[in-house]
This record gives C-alpha cells, structure tokens and sequence, in this order.
C-alpha cells in the first residue's frame, strides 16, 4: 500500500484530501506543523508528498528534498523545479489520485471490496474467502447495512441476538467481535472492524 505524506496548510483543502485518499486505500499522513518534517525520512516510510503553496507546504518541500533525493512530490497551487506533477486549484480527490497513479505507475487500490455469501456462510475479499458462524454472519451483514456508520451496542444487540438487557451483553459482542476480526484478517480486512467508546461498532472499507 501507497503512503501518501500530506502537507496541506489549508484546513479546507487537507480534510478533504484525507478522507478521499483514504477512501481509495492509500495510507495517510498528514503534517501539519514545519517541524513535523525534520527527519521524517529517517523515521517513517512514505511514497509521494502532496503539498499545497502555503509556508508549511514550501517549508516541507525544501526540508524534505534535502533529506530524500529519490522523493516525489505533487504541488498544489504553484510550480518548482522539485515537483514532479502540479495540479492547479481549485483541485478535486480524482485529479489527485490520477497524479498519484501517474507517479506511482500503477492504479489506485480503489476501495476495499466485501462479499458475503448467506448460503454458505462466508465472507470474500482480495481473493480470499473465510467460513463465519451463525452469529458472526448476521453480525458482519449487520455492519456491513450501516457502513461506514457506527451501530450502538443496543442495536447490534437487538439485530444479532434479539435482546438488549442482561448480565454480560456488553463482553458478548465484544467477544463476537474480536473473533470476526481474526477472520476477517484472514482475508485482508484486518482493520475493517472500528470501535468507538460509548458509540459502537463501524465497518470501514
């Protein structure tokens, strides 16, 4: 997987990019102080940098073409000699992701792909397929409804298992749930499964 370094001053333009770069598969980076740079190439692995024409994204592009000399980067908003592709602004996430694809050479990820088979009982991704139980099925499917939306635990409850109250529900799915993510990670949707304090559970593809 691509990891893109994000270097965007602009609050309104690196959201955006977060979330759609994300979406498509990619690993996200984002920087958001001109310190946060010193160094990076030491210390984390990451593919292209995108930056915008603000100080941090000039700041970063100087620090970080001095550190690594076979880096890429994609300009947004100005032109230098350094960049290997510029987009101009207003930019839209396909534009990036095709300036992306372009220096990587290869197509975007896309998002990730789920297929549940109720007959069989099984869950498909990447190729790969892995059986479930009874209750791990109807609570992947349950999910898998809400994605990428979080379901609370009284309703995961009342879908799965048909009851709210009792000693231990709480433990019960988190037990349901621990078990579907050693499946799922057989089949490359390790993280697929998100947990919120106090807001339930998420499908995120």
């Amino acid at each position: 997987m691509a990891v893109i370094l994000l270097v965007i001053g602009d609050n309104l333009l690196r959201e955006p990019c977060v979330r759609y770069l994300a979406h498509l598969g990619y690993g996200v980076i984002p920087i958001e102080r001109p310190l946060a740079v010193l160094g990076l190439g030491a210390k984390v692995r990451w593919d292209i940098a995108l930056l915008d024409d603000s100080p941090l994204g000039r700041e970063a592009l100087a620090a970080l073409s001095l550190e690594r000399g076979d880096a890429k980067f994609i300009g947004v908003g100005f032109s230098d000699e350094r960049l290997q592709a510029t987009l101009p602004r207003p930019v839209d996430g396909q534009a990036v992701a095709d300036a992306i694809e372009a220096l990587l050479g290869a197509k975007a990820p896309g998002p990730l792909s789920l297929s549940l088979d109720a007959v069989r009982r099984t869950a498909a991704a990447n190729g790969r397929e892995v059986a479930l139980t009874r209750t791990e099925f109807r609570l992947l499917e349950v999910l898998l409804e809400f994605q990428p939306r979080e379901v609370p635990l009284l309703e995961l409850l009342q879908s799965v298992w048909g009851f709210t109250e009792g000693r231990g529900t709480s433990e019960l799915v988190r037990a349901h749930v621990r078990n579907l993510r050693l499946k799922l990670d057989h089949i490359g949707l390790a993280d697929a499964i998100r947990s919120r304090r106090g807001r339930g559970y998420a499908l995120v593809l």
